[in-house]
C-alpha cells in the first residue's frame, strides 16, 4: 500500500508541475557510489525516464545520448555500422543491436549505453508512446525535433503480436 501511494504522489507532483508549465527534471542520482545504484531497481537515467513516461502517460519520450541514433552495431567499432532511422517492432535483433550494454563511445559499461536506450525505448512503446532518440550533442536537437525534423531514429508504438 506505501508503494502505491507513493507511486499516486511521485505521479500528481509531476502532472501538476507540467500543469504549471514547468518542465520536472528527474535524474538518477549521479553522485551516489556504485553500490548504492547497484541497490537500486532503476540503475539509469534511459530506464528512469521510461518509467517516469510512462508514469504520466506521455505521448513520446526524447532520448539524447552521444550518438545520433540507432546503428546496426557499434559504430566505434564497426565503421560499416548503418544508420536505423525508424523501428516498428523491438525484437530480439534490435535489442541485439545495443550490444552487450556498450557505451555510446565504444567502451563496455554496466550502466547505461545503447542497450539500456533500447529497453527504454521498449518500455514505453510497449506503453503506447513513441520514443525518438537523438544526439544531445546536435545543436538546437529539441527545437529541430519539435519542429518535425527528420533526425534520430524513431520507436513507434508496438503492436500486441498473437
Amino acid at each position: 500500500m506505501q508503494e502505491r501511494l507513493g507511486y499516486f504522489n511521485v505521479r500528481n507532483t509531476l502532472l501538476k508541475l507540467i500543469e504549471l508549465n514547468v518542465i520536472p527534471v528527474v535524474n538518477e542520482n549521479d553522485v551516489v557510489n556504485i553500490e548504492q545504484l547497484s541497490e537500486t531497481t532503476i540503475g539509469d537515467n534511459d530506464t528512469l525516464s521510461a518509467l517516469v513516461a510512462n508514469l504520466v502517460d506521455a505521448d513520446i519520450l526524447i532520448i539524447l545520448g552521444k550518438l545520433d541514433g540507432l546503428y546496426s552495431s557499434d559504430p566505434h567499432i564497426e565503421k560499416n555500422a548503418s544508420f536505423i532511422s525508424n523501428v516498428d517492432n523491438i525484437d530480439k535483433a534490435v535489442l541485439a543491436m545495443g550490444g552487450d550494454s556498450y557505451s555510446e563511445d565504444g567502451i563496455a559499461v554496466g550502466y547505461g549505453g545503447m542497450a539500456a536506450k533500447l529497453q527504454a525505448a521498449k518500455l514505453v512503446t510497449s506503453a503506447g508512446a513513441t520514443t525518438i532518440m537523438a544526439s544531445g550533442l546536435q545543436e538546437d536537437v529539441l527545437t529541430k525535433l519539435m519542429a518535425g525534423e527528420d533526425i534520430g531514429t524513431g520507436f513507434f508504438i508496438q503492436r500486441a503480436t498473437g
